[in-house]
């Protein structure tokens, strides 16, 4: 019997039905760590409103406590202003000033209590940073940090946009040095750091934090590899939260920039995701349909000619890439689309940068049924010999049981 007490603190809560791929990721280990494992496990962890009626944490017994987020209301707006407008906020701004007073309050009230755990898990970027604010309370515990991806090399990459006028690259600039400073400083604070992808792992290498204390689990995902490919619709998806502004940017550059160059008329843009901004929704046209949130994306996928992905901002791996994979649709996306999937361009995946590259792919996929065929076999092949979810569990549950 392992009777370890584990406090795991998350930036955002876990539940069956959560939309977005760290919440799903979270969601999946921390069940599996409670249903296989004897571990005291207690979470902290912060939501939204509008989430409180899908939390299903006291259906799986676990002991859990939630902080909203309040970010605009008075008086916590008051506290916010600070972090959101301060280039030079002390945590970059990733996390709000009224998050940090919320967080002590409750890390207070638990060691006031005599609570102390054996191990700490930080989830997220968010409370990776916050190590120090949490050792004051429990010195004595182990930490381990877990990186959806590495938030600096996000930053870093809006400082490369093009559209960034003066002002707003002094301001991004700014963010970026100081996050990535903390961000390396409290990795190499850890006892171990756990990573979605072997990239991600080296880039934190590349960076100076000792690889000893690095490790790389593997991202949940939707599995649809059971359900067989047909291809048998002209149908382009375009797939992802269409709130995120690097999403939307995608999409309109897929229908403006790349669906005229497309030489099959035939050929449909289908836009897949929640709460498509005004911006998606003008896309609309008798070869674009924005479909907003759909029930199952493996409907689709089985049918469509292919899931284009041409991303150039965010960070990590991107999991619809997977679910993609797993059902068998050709992928066509970019380097930032593909990072952290060992996949082979032209094999398991398409790789296209050009708006050019992007059409002329479509097109092949178009009048060839045999690539089509060729590329969703690879696919299926890769996903199933690559990613085994309860092993990578299992070995997770063993990282928490080596500490002593």
């Amino acid at each position: 019997m392992d009777n370890k007490k584990i406090l795991w603190i998350s930036a955002c809560v876990p539940y069956d039905s959560v939309g977005h791929a760290g919440g799903k990721i979270h969601n999946y280990y921390l069940k599996y760590l409670k249903a296989n494992s004897d571990f005291d496990i207690k979470l902290l962890t912060f939501y939204w409103a509008n989430e409180k009626a899908k939390i299903d944490l006291a259906d799986y017994n676990i002991d859990h406590e939630l902080i909203e987020r309040r970010i605009w209301h008075l008086p916590d707006l008051l506290f916010n202003v600070e972090s959101v407008l301060n280039p030079w906020n002390r945590y970059a701004g990733v996390d709000q000033n009224y998050t940090i007073i919320e967080l002590k309050r409750k890390l207070r009230k638990y060691a006031a209590s005599g609570y102390q755990p054996d191990i700490v898990i930080l989830q997220w970027t968010e409370m990776v940073v916050l190590i120090d604010v949490v050792k004051r309370y429990f010195p004595l515990s182990a930490y381990v940090g877990i990186e959806e991806d590495v938030k600096f090399l996000n930053f870093e990459r809006q400082i490369r946009n093009k559209k960034n006028n003066l002002i707003k690259s002094i301001y991004l600039n700014a963010r970026y040095k100081r996050l990535k400073k903390i961000e390396l400083e409290a990795c190499s604070k850890c006892d171990k750091v756990i990573l979605n992808n072997p990239k991600d792992l080296k880039l934190l290498k590349d960076n100076g934090v000792d690889s000893e204390r690095l490790t790389e689990w593997q991202p949940y995902f939707d599995s649809f590899i059971d359900i067989p490919y047909k291809g048998s619709k002209k149908q382009i998806i375009f797939y992802g939260a269409m709130g995120r502004i690097e999403n939307v940017e995608a999409a309109a550059w897929l229908v403006t920039d790349v669906l005229p160059l497309v030489k099959d008329t035939e050929v449909e843009v289908l836009i897949i995701g929640s709460h498509p901004m005004e911006q998606v929704k003008a896309l609309e046209s008798d070869r674009v349909h924005v479909l907003g949130f759909v029930e199952s994306i493996g409907d689709y996928f089985k049918d469509a000619l292919c899931l284009a992905a041409p991303l150039r901002q965010g960070a990590g791996v991107k999991i619809k890439i997977l679910e993609a994979m797993s059902a068998g649709i050709p992928v066509l996306t970019t380097d930032v689309g593909i990072e952290g999937i060992p996949a082979q361009d032209g094999k398991e995946f398409m790789y296209c940068m050009t708006a050019e590259e992007f059409a002329q792919k479509i097109d092949e996929l178009a009048c060839d049924e045999q690539l089509r065929e060729y590329i969703s076999t690879n696919e299926k092949k890769f996903i199933n010999g690559r990613f085994d979810l309860e092993k990578s569990a299992d070995r997770f549950i063993s990282l928490l049981r080596d500490f002593r």
